[in-house]
């Protein structure tokens, strides 16, 4: 897929189909949710301020699959998207890579303050995560849990330093 945000797959609708055990309510459901998206990453592309959507659900109910669309979606309109888990098994079925391979999480336990100074360090020397993290635009982040709280001012901290930006989550 090439795309970019001058030259965006136009091609592309994002229309889903049905699937065939799932019921109409369903459908409808996932659809609304996948209109939103696309108007989330629309209203992104006009103004890029940060947007956290936040999905919860019973096991089965879709979530991966719109967390997955979402990404799609910004990547046919040419903005950097980046899959992501806290369960390493939920990185490798989204094609991603493990948060804290992403964020260059040390393996002890710190404080997030130190995680967060530690990570910048080894970002800062990898010329790929660098120029990654400055370019990116979504990131989905599945299976996030319990430890989400945990780890958010580590990330804030890294995003804002990295990208320069005193936006939360350095704009992402």
């Amino acid at each position: 897929m090439d795309s970019s945000k001058a030259s965006p797959l136009f091609d592309w609708d994002g229309t889903i189909v049905q699937a065939p055990s799932q019921s109409i309510e369903s459908f409808e459901e996932q659809t609304q949710m996948t209109q939103q998206f696309r108007y989330i990453i629309d209203a992104y592309l006009l103004a890029p301020l940060h947007t956290i959507k936040g999905m919860n659900g019973p096991p089965g109910c879709g979530k991966t699959f719109n967390l997955m669309y979402m990404a799609l979606c910004a990547i046919a309109k040419g903005l950097c998207a980046v899959s992501t888990a806290l369960l390493a098994e939920q990185a490798i079925v989204l094609r991603g890579i493990h948060i804290h391979k992403l964020f260059c999480f040390p393996s002890q336990k710190l404080i997030p303050q130190v995680l967060a100074e530690r990570a910048v360090i080894r970002i800062l020397k990898n010329l790929v995560l660098r120029t990654l993290f400055q370019r990116l635009n979504v990131l989905c982040l599945d299976k996030a849990g319990q430890n989400l709280a945990q780890f958010l001012g580590a990330w804030d901290m890294i995003l804002r330093k990295i990208r320069g930006s005193n936006q939360f989550l350095g704009g992402v």
